[in-house]
């Protein structure tokens, strides 16, 4: 599955995407990015499954497409 990351997310990750296989769901896709990437750790984000922020811990499938986005405001 592809994982895009936006704003300062990028730089922790040094990259906008990366693609993973085999991760269940969300809980354990945010345990293997904190793995991967120890920066994301200290760093408020929030999970998006096909364009759905997702609060809870939600299912993935091979073809769903992962957004992490860091906090906004509006302007």
């Amino acid at each position: 599955m592809n994982i895009t990351f936006f704003g300062p997310l990028t730089d922790i990750t040094g990259a906008t995407r990366v693609v993973l296989e085999g991760i269940p769901d969300t809980d354990s896709l945010r345990r293997q990015l904190e793995e991967k990437f120890p920066g994301l750790q200290d760093r408020k984000f929030v999970i998006s499954v096909d364009n759905k922020v997702v609060r809870d811990n939600a299912p993935l499938q091979g073809s769903s497409e992962v957004a992490l986005l860091p906090p906004f405001s509006g302007g």
